[in-house]
């Protein structure tokens, strides 16, 4: 028999919580889907877990500011391992850029969230998504070497 196709889905949730209460849990009952990434989390680990339940291993990378962005990724499987960093150790991805490895069948699969900044011409919100997509651009060969296998994935504005 056939193994069963990966689903893997991505939104971006801008409150998770909001995202709840207007009917996500219905909506991701009726997918099927293995692995999700989300996108303006705006919560905690605990309260992901707490929403989503015990049958999804969660990582999340918060926003550094309390209520704003913030990545996570859900999945039936295990993460292996996650990695938050994007670039520079001084770089802050501020709950933006989020990795994860999960085995599935004989294969791994590494999945990323991102939510990249929206900017605005010739201001500081512009100069930050730059310095960000900047650091994206570095990472993806980087992400290749490491995992033929990734998906990259969320609100990349």
């Amino acid at each position: 028999m056939p193994s069963k196709p990966l689903r893997i889905a991505t939104v971006n949730v801008n409150g998770i919580r909001a995202a709840f209460r207007k009917g996500m849990g219905s909506w991701l009952d009726a997918r099927d889907v293995d692995i999700l990434a989300l996108q303006e989390v705006r919560a905690s680990t605990e309260d992901l877990q707490g929403l989503l339940g015990d049958a999804w291993d969660i990582v999340h990378d918060p926003a550094t500011a309390k209520g704003r962005a913030g990545v996570a990724i859900a999945s039936r499987h295990r993460a292996h391992i996650h990695r938050v960093e994007l670039g520079a150790t001084e770089f802050d991805s501020a709950g933006r850029w989020l990795e994860a490895d999960y085995e599935i069948g004989s294969k791994v699969v590494t999945v990323v969230s991102a939510y990249v900044h929206s900017g605005e011409a010739g201001t500081e919100k512009q100069d930050a998504k730059y310095t960000f997509l900047d650091a994206m651009e570095a990472r993806l060969p980087e992400l290749q070497k490491h995992n033929e296998l990734a998906v990259v994935m969320g609100d990349l504005n």
